[in-house]
């Protein structure tokens, strides 16, 4: 297993890479809409956000020679599941078919008082 890291995509913040990779499985930590430069969240609408959030994913992919398109599961977070409608509409223009196989969990809460994060796994 090897760590994946990209300038282009929010530095971890704990113990945790922002993907690894173990043979032909690329996993992509959870991703919140953090801008990569100054690592703070971004004001916005829920679609603003999750836009943030695949584009941190892809990063972390294209790291690994990847992209969005190779995603074969995702995870989506949410503090508030109502949201989940314009989650997927961001998704579904981002990502072509075959759409990954997906969850989503609402949660109590996520780090930084974010409402959103998206974690994907990846096969080369």
């Amino acid at each position: 297993m090897y760590a994946i890291s990209t300038k282009q995509a929010p530095q971890p913040k704990g113990a945790y890479s922002q993907g690894s990779s173990a043979g032909r499985l690329i996993c992509v930590s959870a991703q919140e809409p953090l801008d990569p430069i100054s690592g703070e969240l971004i004001k916005g609408s829920v679609a603003l956000k999750t836009l943030r959030c695949l584009r941190n994913v892809d990063a972390v992919l294209e790291a690994a020679g990847l992209g969005l398109h190779d995603i074969s599961k995702m995870t989506v977070y949410l503090t508030n599941i109502n949201d989940l409608s314009q989650v997927d509409a961001v998704i579904a223009e981002k990502i072509q078919r075959p759409y990954p196989a997906c969850t989503s969990v609402e949660v109590r809460a996520l780090p930084k008082g974010g409402t959103i994060a998206i974690e994907a796994l990846a096969i080369k």
